[in-house]
């Protein structure tokens, strides 16, 4: 399945779809070869790609805000994607993370694509987003601002640096 909401978000330079089985393979290869950048991963890696496969299908990526992202002057090329895991039962929150393939940093991409995918939570009625950011990724922290982020402070993942936490609450009634 390819998450509850089946809505194509529309930029001017890109267009995200729902995040599928098909776009994981490339997504993959950008995360284990280190060839892509990432925002945020607080979830320990996968070991494999069947790993990283059997997360998708189990619901990691099924909840509405998971979007590959695509290049419209490039054939709809896949550069990137954005995911984000529904934490908390209080409120409806999601925990971020993008990951974008090499020779499309620095472009834009991500804040674009970053912006739509906002705006789509608030349709959705998410009242806070938030990001671990490791605070050595300096391009991520940047990022974060520009996307309307604030630091709430440090995380300590075991086994892992100190991540800096930022959240950006959205809508009116966001906590």
């Amino acid at each position: 399945e390819r998450g509850r909401q089946q809505v194509i978000l529309e930029t001017p330079r890109l267009i995200l779809t729902p995040l599928g089985l098909e776009d994981l393979p490339k997504i993959w290869e950008w995360k284990s070869g280190r060839t892509g950048r990432m925002m945020h991963t607080l979830i320990p890696g996968e070991r494999d790609f069947e790993e990283f496969r059997r997360d998708a299908m189990n619901g990691r990526f099924g909840n509405g805000l998971c979007y590959a992202v695509h290049l419209k002057e490039d054939g709809l090329a896949l550069i990137g994607a954005w995911w984000a895991c529904q934490a908390g039962t209080a409120y409806p929150e999601a925990i971020c993370s993008l990951i974008f393939g090499q020779g499309h940093h620095g472009k834009c991409y991500a804040e674009e694509s970053g912006r739509a995918l906002i705006a789509h939570a608030i349709e959705l009625g998410y009242k806070r987003l938030a990001v671990y950011i490791d605070a050595q990724n300096r391009p991520a922290v940047r990022l974060a601002k520009r996307l309307g982020f604030k630091q709430e402070g440090l995380f300590e993942y075991p086994g892992r640096a100190f991540m800096e936490v930022w959240a950006r609450l959205t809508g009116k009634d966001g906590l």
